[in-house]
């Protein structure tokens, strides 16, 4: 007998004992289904959630100066422009004007930033989906926002930013420079911070370092370090979950062991008859973990389906709240649907892997008994 006709029927007998202890195998297989479906769903978030981060900071300027005072972020003179273009390397620099504006009756915060489209006419602001929908807003309407001195002032809506880019302005609003100006109370000859454009890729940290000589006072932040901080904190997130998470996942892999450790009167039965007619020790345990891939497996694809579905069709709607972190003005946006290698790996060696050990284990050692002793214990 070939390998492949072999292992052909002793899946065709593994499926049959499948279906003889259908109770056990279902029960077994839907509370796996269940938790692979939740762990690849946490790792096609997270991943998708980078995927997004990496492709919207491809826009974002590669260098990012800011002065600090006491440890604390303060506004930036507008003189130090023209010595930052200078350096060599850099393309451009531009003072950037920007500052969050905590609304107390709806209890969010609002990241309002200064324009650069000469388009927006005064009293105009541009705005993200999520600030829309907070205040009820669409193009051509109005909003009201309490400023500095207590008043109410009144912008028109120009534009609602589309939901491409709703991952990063959901929160967003935009207006002319003076209108900025006026509402938060900086003066002229002063930014929030300023930008830096550096296109060669191996020279942006010999910039950054001529930059921290000319404002010793001020912090120099790289796109690249940006990228790296989003990483961190969903990975921080989807870990979060992945913890609550294993202590389902072990108690159900101590309920598989405990359930294959202790075997069935019938299951005793029939390794013993196995072994009684001439059946290998590793004829049997054969048998036995395709027993074991075979459930696995459904639970994998089941799960993985499941989860690709949860995910990039229905917004991952179990735990998009904290993946995405926002506190009121959630965003929303879809997620383009993408599944590589290394998630896939990783899904089956946390998901799989565990469950046949703990399948086979106790199958071999019921297997490495002898079958007159399995016969009379069965």
């Amino acid at each position: 007998m070939t390998f492949i006709a072999r292992h052909r029927r002793l899946l065709t007998l593994a499926c049959s004992a499948i279906l003889r202890h259908r109770t056990r195998h279902v029960s077994i297989l839907l509370v796996y289904t269940a938790l692979v479906f939740l762990f690849a769903s946490v790792v096609f978030c997270v991943e998708a959630l980078k995927r997004e981060a990496r492709l919207l900071l491809q826009g974002a300027p590669e260098i990012v100066v800011q002065r600090l005072v006491a440890g604390r972020h303060e506004p930036i003179p507008a003189e130090l422009v023209e010595p930052l273009r200078r350096i060599p390397g850099v393309q451009r620099a531009a003072g950037r004007l920007w500052g969050y504006h905590f609304d107390e009756e709806r209890r969010v915060n609002f990241t309002l930033i200064a324009s650069e489209d000469p388009r927006l006419a005064p009293r105009a602001v541009a705005v993200g989906r999520g600030v829309a929908r907070l205040l009820g807003a669409e193009a051509g309407g109005r909003i009201a926002l309490r400023g500095r001195g207590g008043e109410e002032v009144s912008f028109a809506v120009a534009e609602v930013f589309p939901s491409a880019s709703e991952l990063v302005a959901a929160d967003l609003i935009e207006m002319p420079q003076e209108d900025l100006r006026a509402f938060f109370g900086i003066p002229e000859g002063l930014y929030t911070d300023i930008t830096l454009r550096v296109a060669n890729e191996n020279e942006r940290r010999v910039v950054a370092s001529k930059v921290r000589g000319l404002v010793p006072d001020g912090r120099v932040i790289l796109r690249e370090e940006i990228a790296r901080t989003y990483e961190e904190l969903f990975d921080w997130r989807g870990g979060v979950l992945l913890a609550v998470f294993a202590s389902l996942a072990a108690s159900f892999l101590l309920l598989a062991w405990s359930q294959a450790a202790g075997l069935e009167e019938e299951e005793k039965r029939e390794i013993g008859l196995l072994k009684a007619v001439g059946w290998e020790l590793s004829e049997v345990l054969a048998l036995k973990t395709w027993e074991a891939i075979t459930v696995s497996l459904t639970a994998f694809l089941l799960g993985t389906a499941l989860a690709y579905l949860h995910v990039f069709a229905a917004g991952a709607f179990l735990f998009a709240s904290l993946m995405k972190g926002w506190s009121v003005l959630y965003p929303r946006f879809a997620l383009d649907p993408a599944l590589d290698l290394p998630q896939v790996t990783l899904i089956v060696s946390v998901a799989v892997v565990p469950f046949l050990l703990a399948s086979v284990i106790p199958s071999w050692r019921a297997a490495a008994t002898e079958p007159d002793r399995l016969l009379r214990q069965a």
